[in-house]
């Protein structure tokens, strides 16, 4: 069953194309079980505080419009950035990509 979403910005950035994307490659279907809830809520508190100020490849990161390095909860980061700075990218470093592949799925759900 479908769900209507009203979202009253029509001005450029103001997230139209976000709403309209499909969530079903973001989405992980089945049990999650948590083994250690103060492990788990200690990388998901560091995945928060993160400085994301050096994710991207030195030959991309001029060419952003936005500075990455926005607290993941900022109000002025978008949940479209916020899906994209924790997807593997060619535009980042190595070493980003291999954090965002380190999080066990429990915690990406």
């Amino acid at each position: 069953e479908g769900t209507f979403c009203h979202k009253p910005s029509t001005v450029s950035g103001g997230g139209k194309s976000e709403i309209s994307k499909s969530l079903n490659d973001a989405v992980i279907y089945g049990s999650i079980y948590i083994g250690d809830f103060e492990k788990d809520m200690a990388l998901v508190k560091d995945i928060l505080e993160r400085d994301y100020s050096n994710c991207f490849d030195p030959q991309y990161a001029k060419q952003q419009s936005r500075s990455p390095e926005r607290k993941i909860l900022s109000m002025e980061r978008s949940l479209g950035s916020v899906v994209k700075l924790l997807t593997p990218n060619s535009e980042y470093t190595k070493e980003h990509c291999e954090f965002i592949h380190s999080f066990p799925s429990h915690i990406r759900s």
